[in-house]
């Protein structure tokens, strides 16, 4: 509790003698590292994460899994500031203050926000059920057993703690994602690269990168972004022979599934038949669902 005044007093003796601890961040290797570390943050956040710092406009999610929370959550959320500052007068005047106190200070805390984590249960015979959360202190629980009934840690370990790998699912439930861009720059080093493209010659583009990268504003039609798409198509193009345009293939049963589901999560609405005279709002919100993006193709084929 006088950690902060202590720190306080301590820099302000250094001061008074002139003592200086150096600042070891303006060294090269120290730079270096800062840059690296930077660098691998940009990545994570541009290829695996929620890019919170993106121009789209985006619902509100989690950074990590891209899950939306409830309606009922993103409440919550939005008054976290007024819950910690009821939740700090609470304290304040019945722990603090008072000659005395209500509650006794270290007394557990009354939980102030609600998680989006999923907890686990198991059913009993006797139709009870018991959660079980794969936290620190289940595993002090399985140590003490295993310690118990003279089992060896390096066996017990080989097991994972909840229903699926923590290598291959998150404490969510949720699919791991891996990081699809370390295989694009593996793939890119077993290339050489040219200095002019032979002619004639066929361009390649991404549909669905190249819809994602359109700026659509608010109250455009679908056919202004047809017509927008088409534009970018043949100025990125140049003097090639031939365009091909691959989109995605939305299929219902792939490894994709678990992954377009948690961007399904929350309110979003589904187009099927789309008019070149029909206006959307929130374009980005269309794009997270499946079905929307095989709208989108059909009708860019037929546009």
């Amino acid at each position: 509790m006088t950690a902060e005044f202590r720190a306080k007093f301590l820099r302000e003796i250094r001061e008074m003698v002139g003592y200086s601890q150096g600042n070891n961040g303006l060294q090269k290797s120290r730079i270096t590292k800062d840059k690296k570390d930077v660098q691998e943050m940009t990545d994570l956040l541009l290829n695996s994460w929620l890019n919170p710092f993106s121009d789209e406009s985006q619902p509100l999610a989690s950074i990590s899994t891209s899950a939306v929370p409830s309606p009922d959550i993103a409440l919550d959320l939005a008054k976290a500031y007024l819950s910690g500052e009821e939740a700090y007068q609470g304290f304040k005047n019945n722990r603090l203050e008072p000659d005395k106190p209500l509650v006794k200070f270290h007394d557990t805390l009354k939980k102030t926000f609600t998680s989006m984590s999923k907890a686990k249960t198991i059913k009993k015979n006797e139709g009870e059920e018991t959660v079980i959360r794969a936290d620190r202190n289940l595993f002090v629980r399985m140590i003490i057993i295993a310690e118990s009934r003279q089992l060896h840690m390096q066996e017990v370990l080989q097991h994972p703690l909840g229903p699926q790998p923590s290598s291959l699912a998150t404490s969510n439930d949720l699919l791991r994602k891996s990081i699809k861009a370390q295989l694009d720059r593996e793939l890119e080093k077993l290339l050489q690269p040219t200095a002019e493209i032979p002619s004639p010659s066929v361009y390649v583009i991404d549909g669905v990168a190249l819809v994602q990268k359109l700026n659509v504003s608010d109250q455009m039609t679908f056919g202004q972004i047809a017509d927008f798409a088409l534009s970018r198509v043949l100025q990125e193009s140049g003097n090639s022979r031939r365009i091909d345009i691959v989109f995605d293939v939305y299929n219902e049963i792939s490894i994709k599934s678990a992954e377009r589901e948690r961007r399904e999560e929350g309110e979003s609405v589904t187009y099927k038949n789309l008019t070149a005279g029909q206006k959307i709002k929130q374009f980005r919100n269309f794009l997270r669902h499946g079905q929307n993006k095989n709208s989108l193709i059909t009708f860019f084929n037929d546009y």
